[in-house]
C-alpha cells in the first residue's frame, strides 16, 4: 500500500516550522526581535501555535519577559490554555525544538506559506468579481488588487511618493508652512521645537518629526537638568513632552523643577518648605497650554519605552519623548553582541520610533573615559559605542572644566576651587538640518537650571 501524496492544501501548512516558531520563543526570548515586526498570529494555521504566539506577542509589546510560567499565565488570562492542550503542549514544543538560531527562517516559512493560502483563499472571490463584472474591468481589476494587497506580507513601512505627486506635495506643503507661520505669530499655533537658549540660534538646531537626538556628557555635568529645561520650556509653549527617566525618582524631578522655577533649592523643598515663591512657581506651571508626563522606568528596554511613547503619542500626550539615559537601558544582548551593537540597537529602535510616530526623541548619554583626556568632547566619546552617534540626527555634547580658583555668579552662588565650573562648554557636534559648532552655556548648580551667559529672563 503506498503513501497517500498530500492534499494541495497541506503543501501550504508546515506545522514542524510552526512548532519551531513557537519553540525557539521559549528557548530565547529575544527571538521576538526577529520576528514580531512581520509575522502575525493570523499567520500561523494551527489554533494552537496561533494562541501561544499571540500571547507572547502580548507579553512583548507590553516589555514583559517571556518565559514557561509567563506564557502559560497569559494563556489562563485568554482562557486559551486547555485550547492548547494545557502547558504541556508548552514543554513539548520548547523539547522539540532543535536550535532558536534559525528562528527567522521558521518564521519566514511560516509567513510564507500564510500568505500563499491567502491568495488561495482570495482566488475564487476574485473568480466570482470576473463573473460579475458587467464587462467593468476596471472595476474589477481595483477590488481584484484590493483583495490580493489584503493578503501581501508587510516587509516594509516605508511610505511611496510618486513623482507627480511629490510636486504637488511640496507645493502644498509651503502654503501649510506658510500658514503655520503666521498661526504661530498670531499665537494660534505651537511655535517649532528648538532650544530655548540664545547660544544655540546660529546653528538653527531644529527638533523635526522623526528626529532622534542625543544629548552627550559625563556623570555630573548636567545632562538630565539640559533635558529638563529644554522640556520645560517646551511645555510652557504648548507642546506636551514625555520624560522617561531611568535614574531619578519621581520626586527628584519635581523637587528640581520647582527648584528651577522658583529659586528655592532642592535641599530647602525636601524639608517641606512652601512659600510665596514655590506657589508663584505652581501657578506659572498651572498656565502652561502644554505639560510633561513623567515616566520612572528603571530597568526598562529601548522596546519597552518605545511601546509606551507610542501609548502616550496616540493619547496626544507626546509631542517630543526624552530618554535618561541610554546606558541605564535593559539592552538586547543576543550571544555575540558587543555593548556597541547593542547600543547601536537602542539607537535604531528609537530612531525608528520617532519616524513612524512623526515627533523627535531625545535621549541622553554618558561619555566613555578616554574623554576625560580630551581637549573637547565629541561624538566619539559616547560610551559602548561608536554606533549609536551615527543613528542620530543631531548630537550635541556638554562639558564642565573643573574650577582652577573660587568663583562667584551674579546671584552669589559660589563654586569652589575644584568644583566643577558653571561654564558650560556646548557643541552642535552633528546637525542634518543646520550647522555645527561650538557655544557656551551657564549652569546654575543649586537650581539645575541651564541659561544663557548674557541671560534675559524669559523663562
Amino acid at each position: 500500500m503506498t503513501n497517500q501524496p498530500p492534499s494541495p492544501l497541506e503543501r501550504l501548512i508546515d506545522r514542524d516550522a510552526e512548532q519551531a516558531v513557537i519553540g525557539s520563543i521559549l528557548v530565547n526570548p529575544d527571538a521576538m526581535m526577529d520576528i514580531s515586526d512581520h509575522l502575525l498570529p493570523g499567520d500561523f494555521y494551527e489554533d494552537r501555535a496561533r494562541y501561544v504566539y499571540g500571547a507572547a506577542l502580548t507579553l512583548w509589546r507590553e516589555d514583559r519577559p517571556i518565559d514557561y510560567l509567563t506564557l502559560s499565565s497569559q494563556l489562563q488570562a485568554d482562557q486559551l490554555l486547555e485550547k492548547i492542550g494545557g502547558a504541556a503542549y508548552l514543554t513539548e514544543t520548547m523539547t522539540n525544538t532543535p536550535t532558536a538560531y534559525n528562528v527567522g527562517q521558521y518564521a519566514d516559512t511560516v509567513s510564507r506559506l500564510a500568505t500563499l493560502r491567502g491568495l488561495v483563499r482570495v482566488a475564487g472571490d476574485i473568480a466570482k468579481l470576473a463573473y460579475n463584472g458587467d464587462g467593468n474591468t476596471s472595476a474589477v481589476m481595483d477590488k481584484a488588487r484590493a483583495l490580493v494587497d489584503g493578503v501581501t506580507p508587510m516587509t516594509s513601512t516605508d511610505d511611496v511618493l510618486l513623482w507627480l505627486d511629490s510636486l504637488e506635495r511640496f507645493v502644498l506643503g509651503q502654503v501649510e508652512r506658510n500658514n503655520a507661520q503666521v498661526e504661530v505669530e498670531q499665537g494660534l499655533r505651537k511655535p517649532p521645537l528648538q532650544f530655548p537658549w540664545k547660544a544655540f540660534k546660529p546653528f538653527d538646531v531644529r527638533l523635526r518629526p522623526g528626529t532622534l537626538v542625543l544629548v552627550i556628557a559625563g556623570s555630573g555635568i548636567g545632562k538630565t537638568s539640559f533635558m529638563a529645561c529644554a522640556a520645560e520650556w517646551w511645555a510652557k509653549n504648548g507642546h506636551r513632552v514625555a520624560f522617561f527617566h531611568l535614574e531619578l525618582s519621581h520626586q527628584f524631578m519635581l523637587d528640581r523643577r520647582m527648584a528651577r522655577l522658583s529659586g528655592v533649592p532642592v535641599s530647602t523643598l525636601e524639608t517641606g518648605y512652601l512659600n510665596g515663591n514655590t506657589s508663584d512657581a505652581t501657578r506659572q506651571m498651572q498656565s502652561y497650554p502644554g505639560g510633561i508626563t513623567y515616566i520612572h522606568c528603571p530597568g526598562w528596554s529601548a522596546r519597552g519605552i518605545t511601546a509606551k511613547m507610542r501609548q502616550l503619542h496616540s493619547k496626544g500626550l507626546c509631542d517630543i519623548a526624552i530618554v535618561d539615559y541610554l546606558q541605564k537601558e535593559r539592552l538586547y544582548m543576543p550571544r555575540g553582541f558587543t555593548m556597541n551593537d547593542a547600543l547601536a540597537d537602542a539607537a535604531e529602535v528609537h530612531k525608528n520610533g520617532a519616524e513612524q510616530m512623526g515627533i523627535p526623541v531625545m535621549i541622553g548619554s554618558q561619555v566613555n573615559r578616554k574623554a576625560m583626556d580630551a581637549d573637547r568632547i565629541t561624538s566619539d566619546h559616547l560610551r559602548g559605542s561608536g554606533e549609536a552617534p551615527e543613528k542620530s540626527n543631531i548630537n550635541i555634547t556638554l562639558n564642565r572644566e573643573l574650577n582652577d580658583t573660587q568663583r562667584a555668579d551674579e546671584d552669589g552662588t559660589v563654586y569652589p576651587a575644584g568644583s566643577r565650573s558653571p561654564v558650560t562648554s556646548a557643541r552642535v557636534d552633528k546637525n542634518t538640518g543646520g550647522s555645527t559648532g561650538d557655544c557656551t552655556l551657564w549652569f546654575e548648580g543649586p537650581r539645575f537650571l541651564f541659561k544663557d551667559i548674557q541671560y534675559e529672563e524669559e523663562r
